[in-house]
């Protein structure tokens, strides 16, 4: 499977979780806002949640990217995936994760020149 593919069937993974992510929001998302407000010292393991998918991401970008590059490309699509999950959970709308999720396809074709 290419770097694209990969990234691809993440995008898939945030999207096919749009129901529960409306009730809920982000597991990892709310994790880390709720003990950024009360135990610093515990954030710091939830962060680590999104570093896991951050470095796997740029390992990706890795491919045909120098490492600053893909660390910053990778940041970008958490932040947009996580974005995502924040306003399907606020409007509680499932389409508004989905909608999301085929304007970061949109943009992954884009950075790997995918036509």
């Amino acid at each position: 499977m290419s770097p694209y593919q990969k990234l691809n069937k993440f995008i898939s993974m945030v999207e096919g979780n749009s129901k529960s992510t409306c009730v809920y929001g982000c597991p990892i998302g709310t994790l880390n806002s709720e003990l950024g407000k009360e135990s610093r010292e515990l954030q710091k393991y939830a962060k680590e949640l999104f570093e896991i998918f951050i470095i796997w991401i740029a390992q990706q970008f890795e491919t045909f990217l120098d490492k600053k590059t893909s660390r910053s490309k990778a940041e970008y699509l958490m932040v947009m995936a996580e974005g995502a999950a924040l306003m399907a959970h606020a409007y509680k709308k499932p389409s508004v994760l989905k909608n999301s999720a085929n304007e970061i396809r949109k943009w992954l074709a884009t950075e790997f020149n995918i036509k």
